[in-house]
């Protein structure tokens, strides 16, 4: 039977850490919102789009102020587009949900993109596998 032997995996830059954690705070603060949704009335609806509106420009100010340390790889300017993306859903969202005859149950912007790009992000350089499917994403 063969020894099994030791390797050596080569530790994160701090900087990296410290950046990866920053943006995965403003993820987590809009995955939170946005499970929050669907809302059973206007105002509610209103409110809780406005929370998620709120923790994405949270996330595009870190994307866009906060120093990006070279560890992080070619992920970040696909994050900030997804981002924005998803910022113009919940703005587009939030105009239909006070519109008096709206049909305000339907707003729901779709994050997968955006849930995509950071899992990506946090998996650099590897990639993300299973993503979508229970308990998250790992990276291969």
């Amino acid at each position: 039977m063969a020894t099994p032997t030791a390797s050596v995996s080569p530790s994160p830059d701090a900087q990296v850490v410290q950046y990866r954690h920053l943006i995965d705070v403003d993820v987590n603060s809009i995955n939170f919102a946005v499970y929050r949704l669907p809302c059973n009335s206007r105002q509610t609806c209103t409110a809780q789009l406005k929370q998620v509106e709120t923790a994405t420009e949270a996330l595009l100010s870190d994307l866009t102020n906060a120093v990006v340390p070279p560890g992080v790889g070619p992920t970040v300017e696909p994050l900030k587009s997804a981002a924005q993306q998803f910022e113009e859903q919940v703005d587009d969202d939030l105009v239909a949900v006070q519109q008096p005859n709206s049909n305000y149950t339907a707003a729901s912007p779709t994050v997968g993109d955006l849930f995509l790009a950071t899992a990506t992000f946090d998996c650099w350089p590897s990639k993300p596998v299973n993503y979508g499917g229970e308990g998250g994403y790992s990276c291969s």
